[in-house]
């Protein structure tokens, strides 16, 4: 045993990787309960054409063995553990070898960690040279409002970001104020810790827009309902080189919707068609916030976002909705709710923000086309809205600026 830890040890140092792994799913997992399959995901690679894949999970002290599933693509593998629980927490590097490849290595692969807390983190996109905060809302476990909490951002050149304050909200929320440089740019990862639940990692957490860097600047469209279950979203990039190398897109769990078509048009513009399953059993009028990456050799790591509205069998939800608002974005603090046609009912508008929280609700009187409704306590940012009477149901997105 100690042989291989030496082995692997070498090879991380001195192999020179023509093939890369770009990612693996899941990225972090609780020791005692780990997921039975991770998903790889490589570039250049070939998994398929290869006789089969050692597959290896190792902290260097703790080895994880893992049974390659018969691929059917070059570039994406899923595998089984096969042994005991790891005996640490904490990263695990991963290894695959095969007899086409050169070893292939990702650094930091997926983390171990003593509580099953999934974290959720708006907003995603932020700038450089800039003062910026993050919501932290536990989605699944909760957490510990009477905890010492501290936190970090790093990406992969090793820049790290150290909060500059950060307020316990309750339980499960929490707000962290950072600073970025006139340098800081791209993707970093979030490593928060207490004395109550250990380690929670978020990778891919925030995304870092600097004009002087390669970046995608926009996303269209960035809001869409899950009715239309194969989209067509065009990625839009500064300094990109999307022609010039071969891409590689792919969406971060917990939903890991299949990309199942890329067109490159130019430089600066890609596009991808994303299997979106219908996944709820009823209607949610708080979109969930997709945080997806493109790589390529030449750009490197590229994050961006965008949200879905899932419906379950359409319950009610008209998609040609008789209703509008405007302006949009809003920045004298009115809204405009306008009815084509009169409702024979009372309508209840719902607004919330980037985290789900109900942040304004008002009646609307029936038969009345043309609404204002006052929003100046509204902070600057995103927020999303819900319109509902008795015979439609309509939702959308508005800026407050």
């Amino acid at each position: 045993m100690r042989a291989i830890y030496i082995f692997l040890i070498i090879i991380s140092s001195i192999t020179v990787y023509s093939q890369t792994i770009i990612s693996s799913s899941p990225y972090s997992r609780v020791k005692s309960n780990y997921s039975p399959t991770l998903m790889i995901t490589a570039q250049n690679s070939h998994f398929s054409s290869a006789d089969s894949s050692l597959v290896i999970l190792t902290n260097y002290s703790d080895t994880l063995s893992l049974r390659a599933k018969s691929a059917t693509d070059e570039n994406f593998l899923y595998c089984y553990f096969t042994n005991s629980n790891p005996e640490n927490t904490g990263f695990y590097d991963l290894f695959v070898i095969n007899n086409i490849d050169d070893t292939l290595f990702l650094k930091e692969a997926i983390m171990f960690t003593k509580t099953n807390i999934i974290a959720e983190i708006s907003p995603y996109t932020h700038h450089n040279n800039s003062s910026s905060s993050i919501t932290i809302s536990y989605i699944y476990g909760g957490g510990n409002n009477n905890s010492s909490i501290s936190a970090y951002f790093y990406n992969s050149e090793n820049d790290t970001i150290y909060p500059t304050n950060i307020n316990v909200i309750s339980a499960d929320s929490l707000i962290v104020d950072f600073n970025t440089t006139q340098n800081t740019h791209g993707i970093y990862s979030l490593i928060l810790y207490n004395n109550t639940d250990s380690i929670i990692y978020v990778k891919n957490a925030i995304n870092i827009l600097n004009d002087s860097y390669s970046h995608i600047s926009t996303v269209s469209p960035d809001t869409f309902h899950n009715y239309n279950t194969f989209p067509t979203i065009t990625l839009h990039g500064s300094n990109t080189h999307f022609s010039q190398a071969e891409n590689t897109i792919w969406l971060q769990e917990p939903y890991n919707f299949e990309v199942s078509q890329i067109d490159i048009i130019n430089d600066s513009t890609i596009n991808m068609r994303v299997a979106i399953p219908i996944a709820c059993k009823i209607d949610t009028y708080i979109p969930s916030n997709i945080i997806g990456s493109l790589y390529n050799s030449v750009d490197s790591f590229l994050g961006f976002n965008f949200y879905v509205y899932f419906y379950g069998g359409l319950d009610g939800h008209n998609s040609n909705s008789s209703v509008s608002i405007y302006p949009n974005p809003v920045s004298e603090g009115k809204l405009n709710i306008v009815f084509t046609n009169k409702p024979t009912s009372i309508s209840t508008v719902n607004i919330y923000n980037t985290n789900g929280k109900l942040v304004l609700r008002k009646d609307l009187l029936k038969s009345i086309n043309n609404h204002i409704i006052d929003i100046s306590n509204l902070t600057k940012g995103v927020y999303f809205y819900s319109i509902i009477n008795r015979n439609e149901k309509s939702s959308g997105k508005f800026i407050v600026i």
